[in-house]
């Protein structure tokens, strides 16, 4: 249980109290079998089987005002569980080659309710204002073959495809008890190729060009509260997969006797369907049209205008996202000044985003 008091202050004072009592339930289960099969190779299987809760009610007080009165209560109710099931053979080939193929599969639920009560006054009752109830279930498929080639001595080159089939279900349970319904299915395709050279024993270079999807965050589908900047957070259930192609190299030098290595990437990643906050407002004019939003703040300012827009932002996609930059980092070990098991890390970053 947490208990904390802010003070805000300025034109209009205010001091409150916040009390979070937090209930949280965790547990996983999980295990590995692998077998030599001989010339058919090694198999493989494992699977990992969890499941998350977490009940939270929040109690907010004003006690600048005389009496004190609780203006906002909050609760919040999720459970998550996670199957996952995935088994792959190994084979060596001819000429230092191995291959592997397998599938994964992961089954997904997730539901979630948040219930937020206010009133300005004491003597007015705590009335319901937000609501968000949502039952999700995702099912995820991967077939998978990954090749390993050692060409030499000083190099490695190892290339992967995944393919990844998803069915998402998130029924969003209206107050009147019916269900808005989306049912979604994904296939994505994701190769990923592995360059390693040795120059010396203590110099390497790695290229990787891959593509990558991300796994939704199932609580961006549901209405929270974000406490930082004291605001709702609608949550938007119609959120994609980011598509990400990254391409990396990296050149690597370790120091004789172990005694650390300096590291420099650049990189370039592109973005598909890049996640981030999107307006998703319903602007209107002064007849109650439905415009855009650039009209709509070349309208002539309005407050009366203003305040029949509930302004709504939420996490979104939008078309793409460059990224590029590059990294510099180096590990020393400090056992020239007597402290061999303490080390030094340095490291500079220099990164442009582009979104469109």
């Amino acid at each position: 249980r947490n208990h904390e008091t802010r003070i805000e202050t300025g034109d209009d004072p205010d001091s409150v109290i916040w009390d979070r009592d937090q209930d949280n339930g965790k547990w996983e289960v999980g295990g590995d079998y692998t077998i030599n099969l001989g010339f058919l190779g090694k198999f493989k299987t494992l699977f990992v089987v969890n499941e998350n809760s977490e009940d939270i009610e929040v109690t907010r007080v004003r006690d600048f005002f005389d009496p004190a009165f609780t203006y906002t209560n909050e609760f919040t109710d999720s459970k998550r569980s996670e199957k996952i099931f995935r088994s792959s053979t190994t084979i060596n080939i001819f000429g230092g080659q191995s291959i592997e193929v397998g599938g994964e599969a992961a089954i997904n639920t997730f539901d979630k309710t948040f219930q937020s009560y206010s009133r300005s006054v004491a003597a007015d009752p705590l009335d319901l204002n937000t609501s968000d109830n949502v039952d999700i279930q995702e099912n995820r498929y991967e077939v998978f073959a990954i090749h390993s080639y050692n060409i030499s001595s000083k190099m490695v080159l190892q290339s992967s495809l995944t393919t990844e089939f998803s069915k998402i279900v998130a029924d969003n349970i209206l107050p009147d008890n019916s269900v808005s319904r989306r049912d979604t299915n994904f296939t994505y395709f994701k190769p990923r190729v592995d360059f390693r050279y040795d120059f010396t024993d203590k110099d390497q270079l790695r290229i990787t060009a891959e593509k990558k999807v991300s796994q939704l965050r199932f609580d961006t589908f549901v209405t929270s509260y974000d406490a930082q900047n004291d605001e709702l957070r609608v949550g938007n259930t119609s959120l994609r997969p980011t598509q990400t192609w990254e391409i990396v190299s990296v050149y690597e030098h370790r120091l004789p006797n172990d005694a650390g290595s300096f590291e420099g990437s650049i990189y370039y990643h592109y973005r598909k369907d890049h996640q981030t906050r999107v307006d998703f407002t319903e602007y209107q004019d002064f007849g109650g049209n439905p415009i855009g939003a650039e009209e709509f703040f070349n309208l002539p300012p309005d407050m009366n205008l203003r305040d029949e827009i509930s302004f709504t932002s939420s996490q979104g996609n939008i078309d793409s996202a460059d990224i590029y930059g590059v990294s510099i980092k180096s590990n020393l070990r400090l056992g020239f000044i007597g402290v061999p098991d303490a080390v030094l890390t340095v490291g500079y970053r220099y990164e442009k985003r582009k979104s469109l």
